[in-house]
């Protein structure tokens, strides 16, 4: 079973960041208050903003990937479908190679997409004018 992590990212020593006694910094990144950890003399560890998910895949080795998601509710959705993907392989459903190849032929440029609509409007019956 996996579980949601947040992650501590080591940055530089923010411009204008103010040290308390403690080691903790304090700045401001985009009008947005920030706290941190000082790390040495020149670094801070923060905590980020996004999920990440940590699972074990079906080689028993502990995976840790970004949801890409501030939303926990939305995080906890990705690594279920990270969980049923492994379930999947570790039943012999398919294997990992099909998934990869099955998640590449998902990914659909925009024009590529504009093509097809077009495709099925004029199969519709809609004229060339119309579509512009």
């Amino acid at each position: 079973m996996g579980h949601l992590v947040r992650v501590w990212k080591a940055v530089p020593l923010p411009a204008g960041a103010m040290v308390g006694r403690s080691g903790t910094v304090t700045w401001t990144v985009k009008g947005k208050k920030r706290t941190g950890k000082l790390s040495g003399t020149d670094k801070v560890r923060h905590q980020v903003d996004t999920w990440s998910a940590e699972f074990t895949d079906e080689t028993g080795t502990v995976r840790r990937v970004s949801t890409k998601t501030k939303n926990r509710s939305a995080a906890e959705k990705i690594l279920a479908q990270y969980e049923a993907e492994v379930d999947r392989i570790k039943s012999g459903i398919v294997t990992r190679e099909e998934l990869i190849k099955v998640q590449g032929a998902r990914q659909v440029t925009f024009g590529d997409a504009l093509e097809r609509f077009r495709t099925k409007m004029v199969a519709a019956g809609n004229t060339p004018t119309t579509l512009r």
